[in-house]
């Protein structure tokens, strides 16, 4: 019996990524990919700011039964300004840090909306 494996898609580092905005952005065919750490059961809900490479991203719901994954899919689609439908956990379903595709956003939309956030913690 042969196993079934989940259709990932083909992702390659983006070479200006890091240094615009320190937060980790991959291409995909499909789009960006954006690095996100999460913070579940927050008191504050939103974007936080930068954690090493990646979004730090506080959502109100607990870890459990894919309820932070949601929102954190809610919260990225509202930050972004993007429909709900057009964004996709890549990895990460069972971990604080997770890789969400954007289809909605091309990477010069993405990392636009990254700076804003930089600036804002500087």
């Amino acid at each position: 019996m042969s196993r079934v494996r989940p259709v990932v898609p083909a992702v390659s580092p983006v070479a200006d990524a890091r240094p615009q905005t320190g937060v980790r952005v991959d291409l995909s065919h499909d789009g960006p990919v954006l690095t996100v750490q999460v913070v579940p059961r927050a008191r504050r809900a939103g974007v936080v700011g930068v954690h090493g490479d990646a979004l730090k991203l506080a959502v109100h719901a607990p870890p459990v039964d894919g309820a932070a994954n949601a929102a954190v899919l809610a919260a990225l689609a509202d930050w972004a300004a993007v429909a709900r439908s057009s964004l996709r956990l890549v990895s990460g379903a069972t971990s604080r840090r997770k890789r969400v595709l954007f289809t909605a956003l091309d990477a010069a939309g993405l990392h636009d909306l990254l700076r804003t956030v930089v600036e804002a913690d500087e």
